[in-house]
């Protein structure tokens, strides 16, 4: 038996922009997992979704980008995500990923303990460019 895998975008409610590409056999159960905080480490995309939680009282939608005949973690599934990330990234979409092949990582995991008084979010951007682009996107002045 073939199992199937869903590339899925997670689009903002606020801007329409892609947020966040995933690879998952259900979407919905993986979008519960991002919201979580595990260990004393947090992704970017759980930093923003706890934003849209918090400040907003929404969450993204979820968008199927692509169902691939594979196994979870399988060369196909992969290649497929990667492929996704690449063209949201080309179409301008600021994604939050926190590895996108070919591309220099802009985030990263930070500790709870470091947040300080800037939004999470930026706070985990490792340049000046990268937090500027999620400004503009989500609106923000400088």
């Amino acid at each position: 038996m073939t199992n199937t895998v869903q590339i899925y975008a997670l689009r903002c409610p606020l801007t329409g922009l892609a947020r966040y590409v995933g690879a998952a056999k259900n979407p919905k159960v993986r979008l519960g997992l991002h919201a979580g905080v595990s260990c004393n480490y947090v992704s970017p995309v759980s930093l923003w979704l706890y934003w849209l939680r918090r400040q907003h009282s929404t969450m993204p939608a979820i968008e199927i980008l692509e169902t691939v005949e594979a196994a979870a973690r399988s060369k196909e599934a992969i290649a497929a995500e990667k492929r996704w990330m690449n063209a949201m990234i080309d179409a301008g979409n600021p994604l939050l990923n926190m590895y996108i092949p070919g591309r220099e990582n802009t985030v990263s995991r930070v500790k709870l303990s470091r947040y300080g008084t800037l939004h999470p979010v930026l706070r985990v951007m490792k340049n000046a460019e990268a937090r500027a682009r999620w400004r503009k996107a989500h609106g923000w002045a400088e």
